[in-house]
C-alpha cells in the first residue's frame, strides 16, 4: 500500500507539469503546449489514482488546499487556452478570409451523420 508521501509527491507532479503548460501557454509555442499538456493530463491521472488509494479524510489539509490552488490555476489555463484559439483564428481569417467559421460541429442537416464533431466525420 502507498504512503500518504506518495500523494505528495504525485501532486507534486501535477504542479510542475502545470506550470510547464503555464510557461507553454505565455510563449504560444504550439509544440511545447503540446508536450507539456500531454505531461500534466499523466501526472493528474496518476494523481487521481493515488487518491483512490487513500480516502479523501487521510488527505492533510495542506494537501486539499494545494488541489484547490490546481484547481483554479487549471482553470485560468483552460481560459488562457481559449483565449489563445480565438486569437489564432482571427489571424487565419485574416489570412485566409473566405474560409468558413471554425466550429467543432456542423450546422444540422438531412445529411447523414448532420451534427457530428468535424474530428469524427471522417471516421464516417
Amino acid at each position: 500500500m502507498s504512503k500518504p508521501s506518495e500523494v505528495e509527491a504525485s501532486l507534486e507532479a501535477v504542479e510542475v507539469s502545470l506550470a510547464k503548460v503555464g510557461k507553454a501557454l505565455q510563449s504560444a509555442q504550439a509544440a511545447d503546449l503540446q508536450n507539456s499538456s500531454a505531461e500534466l493530463r499523466d501526472a493528474a491521472l496518476r494523481f487521481t489514482q493515488m487518491l483512490d488509494v487513500h480516502s479523501a479524510q487521510a488527505l492533510a489539509p495542506a494537501i486539499a488546499v494545494r488541489v484547490r490552488t490546481v484547481a483554479a490555476r487549471l482553470t485560468s489555463q483552460r481560459d488562457a487556452l481559449a483565449r489563445l484559439s480565438a486569437q489564432v483564428d482571427r489571424q487565419v481569417a485574416t489570412v485566409l478570409p473566405d474560409q468558413p467559421r471554425s466550429s467543432t460541429y456542423e450546422p444540422r442537416s438531412g445529411a447523414r451523420g448532420a451534427g457530428a464533431a468535424r474530428i469524427y466525420k471522417s471516421a464516417g
